[in-house]
């Protein structure tokens, strides 16, 4: 399987960006629309269960796309492991700039976890099913995120 990075997908990430707010906001969003144009907030994203974090870079495209003003700060990098309750996200700036994501954001989110399964070797370093004999149960970590079965393979 090629090694596929980041930068080479940068404008298929942005494209996909594009079409998805264009299909989930369109002219734009009616409720953020109830805001006040000049209310500035903050929110701060938690995990509630176990989870690996991925996806920064399309979370960070969304949110460059409906509002530049935005400033995102990841307490978490791709790959980090999250406890549940644990904040991994903290984003300031326009109201219904923050607001405007959510769903776009749900997209995405389902968006890499089909690429994922479909294409595991793009968010691993390694081929998932060739574990090898030493990599047999192994506990979740950043190299194998779910852990590893009876014979190595990628969970």
């Amino acid at each position: 399987m090629p090694n596929i990075t980041l930068d080479s997908l940068q404008s298929s990430l942005q494209d996909q960006v594009r079409r998805a707010l264009a299909e989930d906001v369109g002219d734009g969003d009616i409720t953020a629309a109830l805001i006040p144009a000049d209310r500035q907030a903050q929110a701060t994203i938690i995990s509630r269960e176990p989870a690996i974090l991925c996806g920064t870079a399309w979370a960070d495209e969304v949110f460059r796309q409906v509002d530049p003003q935005i400033k995102i700060e990841w307490l978490a990098a791709d790959g980090d492991q999250l406890a549940p309750n644990e904040p991994f996200c903290r984003m300031s700036g326009p109201a219904r700039g923050l607001l405007t994501p959510g769903t776009v954001i749900a997209s995405v989110i389902l968006g890499i976890t089909i690429l994922w399964a479909l294409f595991p070797g793009l968010f691993t370093g390694h081929d998932p099913v060739d574990g090898g004999d030493t990599a047999a149960l192994l506990a979740p970590s950043a190299q194998h995120w779910f852990g590893t079965d009876q014979i190595g393979r990628d969970v």
